[in-house]
C-alpha cells in the first residue's frame, strides 16, 4: 500500500507532461509541413517583395515596419481567419505626423 502510494504521488504531474509532449509534437510537425515558414521560405518571399521597391520606397517601408513592430509581432500567421477579436492596429503617415493631427 505505501509503496502504490508513493507512485501514485510521484505519477501525478505525468498526464499534463504528456499533454505537453503531444502539443510539442503537433507544432514541430505543423513546421515540418509548412517548411515555407522557416527563415527560407521567409526571406525568399520578403525578397521578391523588396525587389520591386526603389530605394526610397524600401526606405519608407523600413521605417515603417520599424515603427509598427509591437502591431506586426501581435499578427497571427498560422491562425489566419476571421476571429472576432481585434487585431494589431497599425499606424501610418509617420513622416508627415499622426493622422490625428499631433
Amino acid at each position: 500500500p505505501e509503496q502504490l502510494s508513493r507512485i501514485q504521488k510521484s505519477s501525478k504531474g505525468s498526464s499534463c507532461e504528456i499533454k505537453d509532449l503531444y502539443a510539442i509534437d503537433d507544432c514541430l510537425k505543423s513546421i515540418e509541413d509548412n517548411n515555407w515558414l522557416l527563415d527560407e521560405g521567409v526571406d525568399e518571399i520578403s525578397s521578391q517583395f523588396t525587389s520591386i521597391l526603389n530605394p526610397a520606397q524600401l526606405s519608407k517601408f523600413l521605417l515603417w515596419s520599424d515603427h509598427n513592430a509591437d502591431a506586426i509581432e501581435k499578427l497571427d500567421y498560422v491562425n489566419v481567419g476571421a476571429t472576432g477579436e481585434n487585431g494589431p492596429v497599425f499606424e501610418f503617415g509617420i513622416d508627415e505626423g499622426y493622422a490625428d493631427g499631433e
